[in-house]
């Protein structure tokens, strides 16, 4: 059948401890579909709109996608996160299903049976390496659909060796494979222009990597400008 909207927030709110706002975003939620105010049974899967090459702080690197988080102490506590959309399309995960990857401290769950997708629990990893809240991590899906957990690499001041830190992808002197882990990481072609990668990264929501980088340096410089790159503070290169 089918109900709008407003009466449905009426009834529900009226008898059961839940806010409007909680009640309107469940009717948008598979099984339902929300359209001009009118509440109905979504018909097939949910489509998955937004691409992983889209997603915020979410990078391709050569065989796996890895997702950076901010340690929280819920992380610490064991409670699962939040994961972008994205994260149905690359594990093709219907709503209403769990997936369970392998690792190498045990099966990793992940699951879309609320809102949004999920990663359950990784406690077990932040105790194995004695991660504290507030560090940077990788939560990293492989093409062969196992898992894996990264701590990120500390920010120097670098612009260069930071954005190649914030994207996940190896520190590495040679600006070539730096713009090649890049522009990779958003799913553009190596000789994309400058002005693209930046807007990628910016159009996405990583701006703070589009603030570090500026690709043009990484043309026809010499060995000496090369040197002075990597020795320069962030700020000192624009």
């Amino acid at each position: 059948g089918r109900a709008k909207l407003d009466e449905l927030v009426e009834y529900i709110t009226g008898r059961y401890s839940v806010t409007a706002s909680s009640v309107a975003a469940y009717a948008s939620t598979p099984p339902f579909t929300c359209k001009e105010g009118v509440v109905r049974l979504a018909a097939g899967d949910r489509e998955i709109r937004k691409t992983p090459e889209q997603t915020r702080r979410m990078f391709r690197r050569p065989g796996a996608w890895a997702y950076r988080v901010r340690i929280t102490t819920d992380h610490l506590r064991g409670s699962g996160s939040v994961a972008p959309v994205a994260v149905a399309s690359i594990l093709d995960l219907q709503f209403g299903e769990t997936r369970q990857l392998e690792s190498a401290l045990g099966p990793q769950s992940v699951a879309w049976t609320g809102i949004q997708p999920q990663f359950g629990t990784i406690r077990r990893f932040l105790m194995d390496q004695d991660i504290a809240a507030g560090t940077e991590a990788f939560l990293v899906i492989h093409d062969d659909g196992t898992f894996s957990f990264e701590v990120g690499r500390e920010l120097t001041g670098n612009a260069l060796l930071d954005a190649l830190s914030l994207i996940g992808a190896p520190a590495t002197p040679s600006i070539d494979e730096a713009r090649a882990a890049l522009t990779a990481a958003v799913g553009l072609p190596e000789a994309s222009p400058v002005s693209s990668v930046i807007g990628a990264y910016r159009e996405r929501g990583d701006g703070d990597i589009a603030d570090l980088r500026d690709l043009r340096r990484a043309k026809n410089i010499t060995l000496e400008q090369r040197q002075r790159w990597f020795s320069q503070p962030a700020e000192s290169l624009f």
